[in-house]
């Protein structure tokens, strides 16, 4: 994983654990972190190479809150 990428997923770390909500790193280098009801939030660093290849529609359904570059 890219420096970058790494550096992303750290802040998005920072962001749940302020909001209280309990995060594990998974094996596929995304974080699941618990919310508010329970809801499963999964977070995933995209950087901007990554976008030429996402295949969104092929996650299902997907929601993206934010892009950093």
């Amino acid at each position: 994983m890219s420096e970058r990428k790494q550096e992303l997923l750290a802040a998005l770390e920072g962001v749940y654990r302020g909001s209280g909500w309990k995060v594990t790193p998974a094996e596929d280098g995304t974080l699941r972190a618990t919310g508010p009801g329970g809801v499963t939030w999964i977070g995933l660093a995209v950087v901007a190479e990554d976008l030429a290849d996402l295949r969104l529609a092929d996650r299902g359904h997907v929601e993206v809150y934010s892009v950093a570059a």
